[in-house]
């Protein structure tokens, strides 16, 4: 009853809703490319390494579920203080690792033509690893958004920007 009571009493107080957009900025257009370039590698992640561990290497589902739960534990064993520390040490845009694609499909289309089949399988579950542990440090270009920004209120829109660009070029490529 007296909950009842003091919410019949209660007045509901004016919201004012925060004005959503989106505007680029010609200003953040590097930092607009390296967003681009994190969704194509997450796509790569999602899609075309699980495809080189089951379809070419001809091995179970349950290979890519091993492999998901030690790049997990990894990551979580690690400690993330140290990445974070080693973004803002370092401090340089590409650190995002989003150029690590090249290296890492180079890696998955030839590594079966230049290795024998055990090593050239054993070479693309590391690549696996190091590509899921890199996409912790994806940070690294929300730190570079918030230190190249002109006004302080352009980085939330950039970042909604960036978001949508990843969306986007995903749903492009399915």
């Amino acid at each position: 009853m007296v909950a009842a009571v003091l919410m019949a009493t209660m007045k509901p107080q004016p919201t004012h809703r925060a004005r959503m957009y989106l505007e680029l900025h010609r200003e953040y257009r590097l930092y607009y490319v390296l967003s681009i370039l994190y969704g194509s590698r997450k796509q790569l992640f999602i899609t075309f390494a699980p495809w080189v561990i089951v379809t070419i290497f001809n091995q179970p589902t349950q290979t890519l579920a091993t492999l998901i739960t030690i790049g997990g534990i990894i990551g979580i064993s690690s400690n993330p203080c140290w990445v974070g520390l080693l973004i803002a040490w370092v401090s340089v845009p590409s650190d995002d690792g989003s150029s690590s694609p090249d290296f890492v499909c180079l890696g998955y289309g030839f590594v079966k033509e230049l290795f024998p089949t055990g090593i050239a399988f054993l070479l693309v579950c590391v690549f696996y690893l190091l590509d899921q542990m890199l996409m912790s440090v994806n940070m690294a270009r929300a730190m570079y958004m918030k230190k190249i920004a002109i006004r302080p209120e352009d980085v939330q829109p950039a970042l909604t920007v960036s978001v949508t660009l990843i969306t986007s070029f995903q749903s492009r490529l399915h």
